[in-house]
């Protein structure tokens, strides 16, 4: 469902765009190209991510956050979102590098943003809540004003060493 993934991106924009790791972030990415889409990509998930929710809810007449919901969406580990973990997997063999759907579960990324989903994500929960809004319009501010224009800077810098 779309509020668990509007939590791994809110997670992977602060934990890799903060300016003490953005340098970090920037020299590890070996297609800052890449990095700059997903980015984007992110930010646009974050900034738009209620629509889908309140447009469900409107049309059904339910919470998309109820009892039933949340246990089956957010606290069953077999209900984690495996497609992004299978594209992770994949893309690690194509780079020749081993990579275990169990360790992937296991790594401290996804446990970081599991507990948060579990401890955030509640009955009726509201991605239009003071808290969380504010959360996400930070995030977008500061990929506006901050990572964008920093990582484009790059990207451009690497373009002008090879023309």
């Amino acid at each position: 469902m779309k509020v668990k993934t509007v939590f791994q991106v809110l997670f992977f924009l602060i934990i890799f765009f903060q300016i003490k790791i953005l340098k970090k972030t920037l020299k590890a990415s070996q297609n800052l190209g890449i990095l700059y889409l997903l980015a984007y990509h992110f930010t646009e998930e974050i900034e738009h991510c209620d629509i889908a929710v309140d447009i469900y809810q409107e049309i059904s007449g339910n919470s998309l956050w109820n009892k039933k919901n949340i246990e089956d969406e957010i606290l069953n580990l077999e209900n984690l979102d495996r497609e992004p973990l299978v594209a992770a997997i994949y893309c690690a063999k194509k780079l020749n590098i081993n990579l275990e759907y169990n360790n992937l579960i296991n790594s401290p990324f996804i446990k970081l943003t599991r507990n948060q989903q579990i401890k955030s994500i509640t009955q009726n929960f509201n991605l239009n809540s003071p808290e969380i809004l504010e959360k996400r319009k930070k995030i977008i501010y500061q990929w506006d004003n901050e990572w964008e224009p920093i990582l484009r800077a790059e990207i451009e810098s690497q373009i002008s060493l090879t023309i």
